[in-house]
């Protein structure tokens, strides 16, 4: 994953070989922050029985901002498995 300091714009590396996929958000990113606290209220209040992730999506998600973190404070290139 590589940052690009644009806050809806990633570029994502799925081989060792540097081919960069550009990923562009067109979502507003509170709004993210906003759906899933509505989700999180609604399944409290008894209105939502399923969810869009799970507890092991949110520790993964950790996981790969940990990764571009190091990665960004070394320079150097971070593989996640």
């Amino acid at each position: 994953m590589q940052c690009l300091f644009s806050p809806d714009i990633v570029r994502v590396g799925r081989t060792p070989h540097q081919e960069w996929e550009t990923e562009t958000f067109v979502i507003e990113r509170n709004e993210m922050f906003l759906g899933v606290a509505r989700e999180f209220l609604e399944m409290l209040n008894g209105r939502r029985t399923s969810h869009t992730c799970t507890l092991a999506d949110g520790v993964t998600v950790l996981e790969v901002l940990d990764a571009c973190r190091e990665s960004h404070r070394s320079g150097c290139e971070v593989v996640f498995q």
